[in-house]
């Protein structure tokens, strides 16, 4: 190609290669607003030019050209990547000046890439965690202290009364409940990980003892094949053998053959229900660990927050006094005033407010009960309900392996008549 031309047509085109040509001016392709690569390396092009208006070329390839001046490219905001080498640049404060102009651009951009995949990174991090955290039954822990009061239109009423005496008392409930929830959370999260472990021996102790029985099962069924091979050549090939008696070894062999599949499924439900005892009280004994430390931690915090509602009531209560009393000097806020003006509905957003936190316990305390027992339910069946599944397609296959096989003696036996 001797020069670009002809491109009216394709003002929608963002990838634009004409390498390798004997091109010598970057030209009529102004109008290609949506061009964001370019290339036309290996070519004669002499002068950096024609690129107005290309705003959205973000990589351009002028390699292995005659170029002697990095120039006009002002208009390319957003250029990334420009390939220049192997031309004829002479100048180099030319190439370092137009370093030094991008290089801002090139800095920013990079810095925002890391900040993107930082905030990747965090996003993951925190989706891994909430769903370890719901794994364990403890979803929503992490923010329950805060969800208490923020959640709680009563309480924001409350505080408003006085924010520095409510939030104080607040304050000096969060530490106490906090460490709480954080003992209770190292705990399920630990007893997490242990029921992970005790699922992974169990199911590596079901293969071992699987894996045993059908190698042997495997060898067995080797050997007979062979032998039956032989015998059916042997009557096949040699007219005069005695039929009955080959008959009655081959009908001789399936049967031991039967009895000795069958031993071996007989012995393998027999481990498999020592396996499943020992994992099913284990697991058991596991997840009532936490279902108990749960209630007992859920315990505490009510006791905290009894004691809390008790401190609360007096100060809001003292509040109520010094405000009908006159006590108090600063302007207070009609919604405040109102508030203020009625004492038994004054005690009733109180109760109020402390009936929402404590049904916030019972529902942090119901997500993990109930979640521990139905993963128990769930698992528990499941671990039954496999063996029981892996048990019936066994014996479907021993038996139909043995009547395919006393078919084929069946018919053996009438063919050789």
């Amino acid at each position: 190609i001797l020069k670009i031309d002809n491109l009216w047509g394709f003002e929608n085109i963002t990838k634009l290669q004409l390498d390798n040509n004997i091109i010598e001016r970057i030209e009529n392709i102004q109008f290609l607003v949506n061009l964001t690569w370019l290339d036309l390396s290996f070519n004669n092009i002499s002068v950096i030019e024609g690129l107005e208006g290309l705003t959205k070329l973000t990589d351009i390839t002028l390699y292995n050209n005659r170029i002697s001046k990095i120039e006009n490219l002002d208009d390319l905001v957003n250029l990334n990547v420009l390939s220049i080498g192997n031309n004829n640049l002479t100048l180099l404060e030319d190439v370092e000046e137009a370093k030094g102009k991008y290089m801002d651009d090139l800095i920013a951009l990079e810095e925002e890439e890391k900040v993107a995949n930082s905030r990747k990174e965090e996003d993951m991090k925190l989706q891994e965690m909430e769903l370890l955290y719901q794994s364990a039954h403890i979803e929503g822990i992490d923010k329950l202290f805060n969800s208490m009061f923020q959640d709680d239109p009563d309480f924001q009423k409350l505080v408003a009364i006085d924010k520095v005496i409510i939030n104080d008392l607040k304050d000096e409930l969060k530490p106490k409940i906090d460490l709480i929830l954080e003992d209770l959370s190292k705990f399920c999260l630990k007893r997490h990980e242990e029921i992970q472990e005790e699922k992974s021996i169990f199911d590596n102790c079901k293969f071992q003892n699987q894996n045993y029985h059908d190698l042997e099962c495997i060898k067995i069924l080797n050997e007979y094949q062979h032998s039956k091979k032989q015998l059916f050549r042997t009557i096949h090939l040699n007219k005069e053998v005695d039929v009955d008696e080959i008959i009655k070894n081959l009908k001789d062999n399936t049967q031991e053959l039967s009895d000795i599949l069958m031993s071996h499924e007989m012995q393998l439900v027999e481990q498999f229900e020592d396996i499943i005892k020992e994992f099913e009280r284990t697991y058991i004994e596991l997840s009532a660990g936490i279902t108990e430390i749960g209630q007992t931690s859920m315990s505490r915090i009510r006791e905290l927050e009894n004691e809390f509602h008790e401190k609360f009531s007096e100060t809001v209560m003292l509040l109520f006094d010094r405000y009908n009393k006159g006590d108090v000097e600063e302007e207070v806020e009609d919604s405040i005033r109102d508030l203020l003006s009625d004492k038994d509905a004054l005690l009733n957003t109180v109760n109020q407010s402390h009936d929402f936190r404590l049904s916030k316990f019972d529902h942090q305390e119901d997500i993990l009960v109930t979640g521990v027992a139905k993963v128990n339910e769930l698992v528990l069946n499941k671990t039954h309900d496999t063996e029981v599944q892996r048990n019936r397609n066994r014996l479907c296959e021993i038996i139909t392996f043995l009547e395919k096989c006393n078919a084929e003696i069946e018919q053996l036996e009438e063919s050789s008549y």
